[in-house]
C-alpha cells in the first residue's frame, strides 16, 4: 500500500511540475507573441508614417515634376524661338554678306575707276605740264623772233631811209621760200621762224636782206654753257642760239661759236631770254659764214 501511495504521490508531484511547467511555458509564449504583436504593431505603424510621408513626397514629386514638365515645355518654346530666331538672323546675316560682297566688288570697281582716273589726270597734267614747258619754249623763241624783228625793221628801215628806199611790213609766218647767196630757192622751216618781206616789185633795193632759218630742235637738256645756232642774219649780223638764263648767260657776255672744234665767230649778247639769246656777231668775224647748228659756247677769254 505504500508502494501505491509512493507511486502515486509520484505521479502526483510529476502532473504538477509538468502542470506548472506548461503554465509558465503558455506564460512565456503568451508574452513572446504580446511583444511580437507590439513590435508588429510598431512596424506597420512606421510602416503607414512611412506610406504616409512616400505618398506625401510622391505628390510633391509630382508638383515638382509638372512644375519641370511646364518649364520643360517653356524651354522648348523658348529654344524653338531662338532656333527660328537663329534662322531668321543666318538667312540676315548671310543677305548682309552678300550686300557686303556686292559692295566691295562696287568699291574695288569704283577705286580701280579712281585709279584710272588718277593716271588719267597724271597723265593729263604730264602733258599739261609738256604743253606748258613747250609753250614756254615757244614763247620765248616768239619773244627772240619779234625782237630781231623789231631790230631788223629798225635797221632796215635806217638802211631804206639812207638808200632812199621805202620799207615795207615784216612779218613773222610759219615758212618762207627765199633765195640764199647762192641764189637757190630754199624752204627753210622752224617753228616761228622770221620772214622779211621783200620791197615792192618797182622798188627794188640795192641790197638783198637775207634771213636764213633752220629747224634746229632745241635738247631739253643742253650742257652747261654749250648750245647751238639757231637762226643766222647774216645781213644785220646777228644769231639766235638755244643759250638762255637757265644756262647762266647774261646780257653782255660773249659767245665763241665753233664748227668742229674750231673757232669761226665770236659774238656779245644782246637780247636773253630763259633758254635762248639772240646776239651781235662782233666786227672782226663778220664774214665767219656762220650756219645754223654751229655749237656755240660761253667765251672763255
Amino acid at each position: 500500500m505504500n508502494k501505491n501511495l509512493k507511486i502515486g504521490l509520484g505521479l502526483l508531484i510529476t502532473a504538477s511540475v509538468f502542470l506548472m511547467c506548461s503554465t509558465v511555458a503558455f506564460f512565456i509564449l503568451k508574452e513572446s507573441e504580446k511583444e511580437k504583436r507590439a513590435y508588429i504593431e510598431a512596424e506597420l505603424k512606421k510602416a503607414v508614417i512611412a506610406k504616409e510621408d512616400t505618398v506625401r513626397e510622391l505628390g510633391e514629386i509630382k508638383i515638382i515634376n509638372k512644375d519641370l514638365e511646364s518649364k520643360l515645355s517653356s524651354a522648348r518654346d523658348e529654344a524653338k524661338k531662338i532656333s527660328e530666331q537663329l534662322a531668321r538672323e543666318k538667312a540676315s546675316k548671310e543677305s548682309l554678306t552678300s550686300q557686303l560682297e556686292e559692295e566691295k566688288r562696287k568699291s574695288d570697281e569704283l577705286l580701280d575707276d579712281v585709279m584710272k582716273e588718277k593716271e588719267e589726270r597724271l597723265g593729263l597734267v604730264h602733258k599739261l605740264t609738256s604743253a606748258e614747258g613747250a609753250f614756254r619754249d615757244l614763247n620765248d623763241q616768239y619773244k627772240v623772233l619779234m625782237d630781231a624783228k623789231e631790230t631788223l625793221e629798225a635797221r632796215l628801215k635806217d638802211m631804206m631811209t639812207r638808200k632812199g628806199v621805202e620799207l615795207e611790213r615784216i612779218e613773222v609766218r610759219g615758212s618762207t621760200y627765199q633765195k640764199d647767196e647762192s641764189g637757190d630757192l630754199t624752204n627753210r622751216y622752224y617753228e616761228k621762224p622770221l620772214n622779211i618781206s621783200r620791197p615792192a616789185p618797182s622798188e627794188k633795193p640795192k641790197d638783198d636782206v637775207v634771213v636764213e632759218t633752220a629747224y634746229t630742235k632745241i635738247p631739253a637738256e643742253a650742257p652747261q654753257n654749250q648750245g647751238a645756232v639757231l637762226v643766222v642774219n647774216r645781213k644785220f649780223d646777228f644769231i639766235v642760239s638755244n643759250l638762255g638764263k637757265a644756262d647762266g648767260i647774261n646780257i653782255g657776255m660773249e659767245l665763241d661759236v665753233y664748227r668742229k672744234d674750231k673757232l669761226i665767230a665770236r659774238t656779245c649778247v644782246e637780247k636773253l631770254y630763259e633758254k635762248m639769246s639772240a646776239s651781235t656777231i662782233l666786227p672782226d668775224f663778220t664774214n665767219a659764214g656762220i650756219r645754223e647748228g654751229d655749237q656755240v659756247f660761253v667765251s672763255s677769254e
